[in-house]
């Protein structure tokens, strides 16, 4: 059997609106926007860090109060059972593994790739809250990759801030080039790394 070309890893951790799925299951399902992303050769691993016991919720400390804690559990659960059950197109490529302690987006990540994504060949990294809201050329972008593994190593999709990236250098007095074709696609260089979905 083939390795796969792509795999997906989705990082989830404690949330407002847990224990609801309906910000995961946004996201997932957005993915049926992208050609190629959805189907039985790109597995999904969804990720679910740990919590950091604290008195009051700190989020971007993932330090959580033991009532949200309570309810992320729950969230993780009905992720679980929902893949399980197999009730949307993606849930047959994903899994679900949870963390055993706090870990952070970096090293949840890390995890992800360590245990769960060594076989294929490439890797997208998607946050629990940023939906795809159109479609790209996915087949393009890992054919381009493959054209130039030396120069496209990473690539960060398209957000607001990146539109604005090479402008917005400029205040800072860097000078970046312009966007260049790469095979079927363009590609325009980031002075700086972005966790957004790459």
């Amino acid at each position: 059997r083939r390795p796969p070309r792509l795999a997906v890893i989705v990082v989830t951790s404690p949330a407002p609106g847990h224990p609801s799925t309906d910000l995961m299951e946004l996201v997932l399902s957005s993915f049926l926007k992208v050609p190629g992303l959805v189907g039985p050769r790109v597995p999904i691993t969804i990720i679910c860090d740990g919590v950091k016991r604290a008195e009051r919720d700190r989020l971007k400390r993932g330090m959580a109060s033991a009532e949200l804690e309570g309810r992320y559990r729950e969230y993780v659960r009905r992720l679980r059972d929902m893949v399980a059950a197999r009730c949307h197109a993606w849930c047959g490529q994903a899994k679900v593994v949870e963390l055993p302690g706090r870990m952070g987006f970096g090293y949840a990540v890390r995890e992800g790739l360590r245990h769960h994504c060594q076989e294929s060949q490439y890797v997208m990294v998607v946050q629990h809250d940023r939906p795809f809201v159109r479609p790209f050329d996915l087949k393009g972008l890992l054919d381009a990759m493959d054209g130039e593994p030396e120069s496209l190593k990473y690539v960060c999709l398209p957000t607001h801030s990146t539109y604005e990236h090479a402008r917005n250098m400029l205040h800072r007095n860097v000078r970046l080039p312009g966007a260049r074709p790469a095979g079927r696609i363009r590609v325009a260089p980031l002075a700086f790394w972005y966790d957004s979905t790459h």
